[in-house]
C-alpha cells in the first residue's frame, strides 16, 4: 500500500513556517520540533514532545523559561484563536493564569 503526500497540505505548511519560523524560535520551540508538521502537531496536543529513542522530551510547556511561556502563549492565542483547543495553549495559559485560569477579581 502506498501513501500520496497531500501537496497542497504540505504547502500550506511550508508558507505558515515561513511566516511564523523566527518567532515560534524566539520562542524556544527547538527547529526539530518545525523541520516536521506532525511533531509540531504533536506538541500542540500533547504540550511535550520527545524524539524516538529519547527518554526526555527536548520541550515540555512545563519546562519552559517563563518569558518563552508568555511569548509563546501570546503567538498562539492569535494564531490559533479560530482553532479548537489545544493542550498547550490550555497549558500555557492556566500556567500564565491567562484566559479562563485568569484569577477574577470577585
Amino acid at each position: 500500500m502506498s501513501f500520496r503526500r497531500d501537496k497542497q497540505k504540505a504547502r500550506r505548511w511550508q508558507t505558515w513556517l515561513q511566516q511564523h519560523r523566527d518567532e515560534l524560535l524566539a520562542c524556544g520551540i527547538p527547529l526539530m520540533l518545525l523541520e516536521d508538521e506532525w511533531r509540531w502537531d504533536y506538541f500542540l496536543y500533547e504540550g511535550y514532545y520527545t524524539p524516538p529513542g529519547c527518554t526526555e522530551p527536548i520541550i515540555s510547556v512545563d519546562e519552559m523559561k517563563r518569558e518563552d511561556m508568555e511569548r509563546l502563549c501570546l503567538f498562539l492565542e492569535r494564531e490559533l484563536s479560530d482553532s479548537p483547543s489545544y493542550v498547550v495553549l490550555n497549558r500555557l495559559q492556566f500556567l500564565l493564569k491567562r484566559g479562563r485560569h485568569a484569577e477574577s477579581s470577585v
